[in-house]
């Protein structure tokens, strides 16, 4: 249309649709019919004409913007309007301030009232407590069957709106690590004791010095004897 797309265009084009730009450009081309001294009005409006289709696929690409709409997905998301994007170096984006604006309306959650701090500092000292009661997993490294969040009903006891901890949770969820470090110790070492004795295995086959393949060596021998 003879006018680079900026970011005024298209600020213009959310606040007043194409009627802006409508105008605007066709005002160009009469200017630069005035211009290029084509005066013949049936000229000018043949000349008219055959620029509608550019201006025509402008209103289709906008048209399309406009009405689109993202496709179907189970994750809940914040649905973007022109409103929240900018053009900016030749191409589309969200900026840091629209993006303050999108967080500011769609994610950030505000403590309002004495009651919400309070609960909100309670929750925050057991989500401390949980992340203690994870860290323990790798600190002791206690068997898996207690490790997670079910996990914790091994070593606390719920009645109604009271938690209390068993006491001999304790020595069993360290005690149980020990034992099972032990056991993967020994598969461990069981293992590589197996790599070891089918690696010596290989070796004797090779050089002949497996006792089959020595019986049979010394059969033979007797044999030509």
């Amino acid at each position: 249309m003879g006018v680079d797309f900026s970011d005024k265009i298209f600020k213009d084009l959310i606040s007043n649709g194409l009627s802006n730009i409508s105008i605007s450009y066709k005002a160009n081309l009469e200017k630069e019919l005035d211009k290029t001294g084509v005066l013949n009005p049936i000229l000018r409006k043949t000349v008219l004409s055959a620029s509608e289709p550019v201006f025509d696929k402008f209103e289709t690409a906008y048209t399309n913007l406009v009405n689109y709409t993202p496709p179907n997905n189970t994750i809940p998301r914040v649905t973007l309007t022109l409103e929240n994007i900018s053009f900016t170096d030749g191409k589309f984006v969200v900026t840091e301030a629209e993006q303050d604006i999108l967080l500011e309306n769609h994610c950030r959650v505000y403590l309002e009232t004495e009651n919400e701090r309070a609960f909100h500092a309670t929750i925050t000292t057991l989500k401390n407590a949980f992340n203690g009661y994870f860290k323990a997993f790798q600190e002791y490294e206690l068997d898996h069957k207690v490790q997670g969040f079910y996990g914790i009903e091994t070593f606390l006891e719920f009645n109604e709106m009271d938690v209390s901890i068993k006491p001999e949770s304790i020595n069993y969820g360290v005690t149980i690590s020990g034992k099972e470090k032990l056991k993967r110790i020994d598969m461990m070492q069981r293992a590589q004791q197996n790599r070891d004795t089918e690696a010596e295995n290989q070796r004797k086959f090779k050089a002949g010095e497996l006792p089959g393949q020595i019986a049979w060596k010394k059969l033979n021998e007797d044999l030509v004897n």
